[in-house]
Parts: C-alpha cells; structure tokens; sequence
C-alpha cells in the first residue's frame, strides 16, 4: 500500500520536537516495518526530496521563515489591504494549497492507494476530490485556545478552526488516538470518529548523556519536559514549586522544552523563577533537546510532572512510561487510558496545584519497591502501543476506507 501523509511538522524541519512531528515519524517507520510505502509531505522553507531513516520525504515551500514567513505577493497584497485581519487564512489556505499541488503533482506519475492528513492547519482543505483521505485528529483548536496554548487573537483562532472543520468535513474517514477529543469534535462536525491509539517505539538505539552529564549528574530531580505553556500546566507547577523545593532541599526542578510567554514579553521561565523565590538555584531549564540527548534525562529522572490543562494522547507521558518513569497526568485528557491512577502513575485534576502538591509527596514517600512496580506496569502498557498491534488497526481502517 502507498501512504501519502501530508503534515504541517515533522522530525526534519526546526519544529521537530512536537507531538505530531514525532507520530508521523513512529506511523511512518512501522509502514515501512510492515512493507507499506509512506511518503512524507511537509510544510517547509524550500522545496526538496530526500531519504530521511529510509523515509521518503517532499519538502514542500511554503515559509520564507517559520512559521509564518509565507505566502505569494498577491495574497500578501489581500492581507495587507484587510490590515493583515485575515492573515491566519491566508496562511493556512497557501499551506493546503501548495502541500496538495504538490501531493498531486506527484501522484499523477506514482499513485497513492490513501493519504493521510494531519487535521492541524486545514491541511487537507484543498484534497483533490477523487482520492481516497483520512484526517487524524491531533488536538482541538477551540480547546487549546481556551486553555491559554495559542498566543494568537481569538479572531485567528476561530479562522483557524473554521479551515479545519472544513477540511475535516471533506474526509472520508476521520480518526484520532484521544477518547475525549474524539467525542468533542465529532460532535462539532457530526461526523463519526474512530478511536486509533498512536504507535510507539524507541527511536533511537543509543543515547547521548552529554547534556546530563553537563547539568544533572549526580543530582536528584523531578522532571517537566513539552512547551513550558498554559496548555501543558506549567503555571500550576509554578504554583508548587517552592513548596517542593522547600520540603526536598536536596532536590531540583527540571524544566525542558520549548519557551512560551506567561505575559507580554514574560516567558514562563521568569514566572517560575520568580516563583521559586530563594529556591531558583534549583531550577534548571535546557531548550528543546533531540531524543538521544532527552532519553537519558528522562531515564534518570525521579518522576515525571504533566499537568497539562488540555491535551490529547500524550507523547510526552508515552515517552516517559516506556522508560519506567511514574507520570503526574491530568483527568479528562488522554493521561487515564495511559494511566490507570495509583498502579502505573497518578492523576490530578487540571489546574488543580494543592492536589498536584498532595500527589507528588505521596510519590516522595512511596519506596523504592513501590516506584519499580509502578514504573514495571507504567512500561507493560506502552508495550500495547507496538506499531505491530496500532499500525496494523491504521491499516485495517485504511482498507475500509479503500473499499467503501
């Protein structure tokens, strides 16, 4: 079978530590594991072709510079006579434009059997009308916004979602890893949502300790990793951090991941420090790291804090279960069919610091027997994301899909 799975991110480009980047990656590897031929078709600053781990991949330009850099002159011309009002859609209909020009111009001389699209930008907004498509679901737009995740205008955000919801209309199949944000948006779009968890493999065979050895040798730590943002709680950790760093002395707080503004001109670094009060010596931030250099923090780490506001099938509590770690999740976003509380990890409500602070003492006082056994089952349930057993369901809805 030839996949076409047309994305606005993936490993490759300077974007590559995002959720959907690193799906695309894992989806694409195990296609290729299962004899399937998946190409790649990624928003990007040039055009280009190339093998990338033995995965074909279309660089399609569309960005001068990420991530808006954009367009042609005569949309720029519209933008700039609206008062760039509307410059999300335009953006986001140059991206689907030109991602689907060049997915058809290529399949006019190697044709696909499906094509998957990422829901995230519309993407799949200008599918040709003939081919056979899907939409996987990352996240919701709506709920993001409303948790504080996008810096963008509410107006943007609402063009934004619009593009998506017709894009999501124009699919034949529509499916996403996410119980909860299945149920939301095909009550939005009224079409049904089938429910495909995310593949998961380590994808690096040997790791880099570099960057730990250089900040964290020898040093007890818990661990926050994703983009230091509203959408992912970091300013409920804020809330905590002084009393954890407080009650443990001979404990830090590591944060890594991309930053984000707390504020106008205000990252949540500041915040945090400013939080951290005459703690802040034992609060260590590193910028977005690749996984043979993230790996060995993680590993290494004594637990791991997610307390995301809004999210979907965490790749970031995947990652860290599958190396054993305890995970802090939230209910109500994809954590609890990862996490079944108090045996492969714990969940909080959302934004709620005093429970936050209550579970992460009841970790620090657990044993080292008790951690091991939560860290074993936390592991035998990534073993049930194999690509053999998810990808083969994905591949079971492509051919329902084919065949209808």
């Amino acid at each position: 079978m030839r996949v076409a799975l047309i994305t606005s991110e993936f490993v490759t480009e300077s974007v590559f530590d995002g959720g959907l980047a690193n799906y695309i990656f894992r989806v694409a590897k195990a296609l290729i594991q299962l004899n399937h031929i998946p190409v790649v078709f990624v928003s990007s600053v040039k055009n280009e072709t190339f093998y990338y781990e033995g995965i074909r991949v279309e660089r399609v330009l569309i960005w001068k510079d990420y991530p808006w850099g954009h367009k042609n002159k005569l949309l720029d011309k519209f933008d700039k006579v609206l008062n760039y009002k509307y410059n999300m859609v335009f953006s986001l209909l140059w991206q689907s434009y030109k991602l689907n020009r060049k997915l058809w111009r290529i399949n006019k001389i190697e044709k696909f059997d499906i094509v998957q699209y990422s829901h995230l930008g519309g993407v799949g907004l200008f599918k040709p009308f003939s081919y056979k498509a899907v939409a996987r679901i990352s996240s919701s737009t709506k709920l993001c916004y409303e948790a504080g995740g996008y810096g963008d205008s509410a107006f943007q955000i609402q063009q934004q979602e619009y593009i998506e919801k017709i894009a999501l209309k124009r699919m034949k199949g529509i499916f996403g890893p996410s119980i909860k944000i299945a149920k939301y948006v095909q009550s939005m779009i009224n079409k049904k949502i089938e429910v495909i968890e995310s593949p998961f493999f380590m994808d690096v065979s040997v790791y880099d300790f570099e960057k730990y050895n250089e900040l964290l040798k020898d040093r007890k730590y818990i661990l926050f990793f994703g983009t230091l943002s509203y959408i992912k709680g970091v300013h409920v950790i804020a809330e905590i951090i002084h009393d954890f760093l407080s009650k443990y002395p001979s404990n830090y707080f590591v944060f890594i991941g991309k930053q984000s503004f707390y504020k106008k001109n205000r990252t949540f670094s500041e915040l945090i420090n400013e939080k951290s009060f005459d703690c802040r010596g034992r609060v260590i931030f590193i910028e977005s790291l690749k996984h043979e250099l993230l790996y060995p923090i993680i590993e290494k780490a004594q637990f791991v804090v997610l307390p995301s506001i809004v999210d979907n099938f965490p790749n970031t509590c995947i990652e860290a279960m599958a190396h054993k770690k305890i995970v802090i999740g939230t209910i109500g976003n994809g954590f609890e069919q990862l996490i079944d509380n108090g045996e492969s990890g714990f969940l909080v409500q959302p934004g709620n610091a005093e429970e936050l602070s209550i579970t992460i003492d009841k970790i620090m006082e657990l044993t080292n027997e008790q951690k091991q056994s939560i860290g074993e089952n936390a592991k035998t349930r990534i073993e049930k994301l194999k690509p053999e057993i998810v990808v083969n369901e994905l591949i079971e809805f492509y051919e329902k899909i084919i065949r209808d």
